[in-house]
């Protein structure tokens, strides 16, 4: 939740960019650091500057986002919200964690459809609705951010997120315009980016350079690892490929595309079993995945499969559940109105006929009505659509 510096400089503004750089930690660890820190004389100082000021609410917001305590998370961006108009902008990280943490497409829409309205400025709201759009399968969801215009400060970032945008909507060319322009800035995510834009373009070595150029910088990069297995898989380093695809695995966990690069590299070493087991982590329970002893593909099979899964997610290279539901529901794939949180590529599989799962919902998972609750109470008891 970065501190944009449009976004003024009163009440714990000041105290708060010294600890925004933290939340890129560890979760435990930041929300330790941060709780420390809130308690210095410093932030008590800086509290008292300016009555009412949301600042408070808006670090301890922070703190809370950062432990996933979200519901927590979004009392706090409601209340600061409240202080006064000009705090409205804070709601655009209420639609952020509808959208990003909560798969709650319709409550994030009317966010940002709403900030949008009341701060035509925050042009971060606008690239919001665009990944909402693809969310939903809207047929054209990049209208939002073809012609917005961004302070000389921001264009840098501006052009990095419309290029990561063009890049998940498969506008690969468009991408690599916006890209280039954000990173003779000096952007770090327009690297990893256009050198997935360039991948896509079969433009491999240009893709490297960007890629290695981003992971000298971040080693641990999931999106940068994950397109330079892909890479590596496309050039035959498949020692570098699986190295690449197994750090980002081990890092971030749950990293589809990752699993389904490793399969492919797998297949080119005959290894059946292993490529099918990366495979079906995309709608298996992991414990089920490793009591498997044979694949129902023959590797020619699997790799059409696997191949084909790549071409209909475009650019997308995250396990983002909005971005993975967006190519999924462009591609002509049967997804719900509201799909199953954690479902990872299911619907995917489901679509080729692979028996699958039911559909797994998290007992601890923040319903609609309980996301309502906290951010407009008066409205929480309107029924479900």
């Amino acid at each position: 939740m970065p501190v944009q510096d449009h976004f003024g400089s009163d009440g714990l503004a000041a105290a708060f960019k010294k600890i925004d750089p933290l939340l890129d930690s560890e979760p435990t660890t930041t929300y330790r650091k941060l709780r420390d820190m809130m308690l210095k004389a410093e932030f008590r100082r800086a509290e008292s500057e300016a009555l009412p000021s949301p600042w408070r609410e808006f670090c301890l917001s922070s703190l809370e986002w950062a432990a996933g305590n979200d519901l927590e998370a979004l009392r706090l961006l409601d209340a600061g919200s409240r202080v006064s108009p000009r705090y409205y902008w804070m709601r655009y990280y209420i639609a952020e964690i509808l959208l990003r943490r909560l798969d709650l497409y319709d409550l994030a829409r009317e966010e940002i459809q709403a900030v949008i309205a009341k701060c035509p400025w925050l042009w971060e709201a606008r690239c919001l609705w665009t990944e909402n759009l693809m969310a939903v399968g809207h047929p054209e969801p990049l209208k939002a951010v073809k012609t917005v215009t961004v302070p000389e400060q921001s264009r840098a970032s501006f052009l990095a997120w419309r290029g990561a945008l063009e890049l998940w909507n498969g506008e690969y060319a468009l991408a690599v315009k916006d890209l280039d322009v954000s990173a003779a800035m000096d952007n770090p995510d327009a690297l990893c980016w256009r050198g997935g834009a360039l991948c896509s373009l079969g433009k491999l070595q240009e893709s490297k350079r960007d890629l290695d150029r981003l992971l000298a910088i971040d080693p641990v990069d999931p999106e940068g690892l994950v397109w330079r297995g892909e890479l590596n898989r496309k050039l035959k380093r498949y020692p570098e490929a699986l190295k690449d695809l197994a750090d980002v695995i081990a890092i971030s966990g749950d990293k589809p595309w990752a699993h389904v690069n490793r399969a492919l590299v797998l297949l080119e070493r005959k290894d059946l079993l292993g490529a099918y087991k990366d495979f079906a982590r995309m709608y298996l329970d992991h414990h089920d995945v490793d009591r498997l002893t044979a694949s129902p593909f023959t590797a020619a099979k699997l790799k059409s499969i696997l191949e084909a899964g790549l071409k209909a997610a475009r650019g997308c290279r995250r396990s983002d559940p909005h971005l993975n539901i967006g190519w999924m529901r462009a591609a002509g794939i049967a997804v719900p109105p509201k799909p199953a949180p954690g479902s990872r590529l299911r619907y995917w599989t489901r679509s080729m006929g692979i028996p699958t799962p039911a559909d797994s919902v998290d007992p601890k998972a923040v319903t609609e009505a309980q996301a309502l609750a906290v951010i407009a109470p008066a409205k929480s008891k309107r029924p479900a659509r």
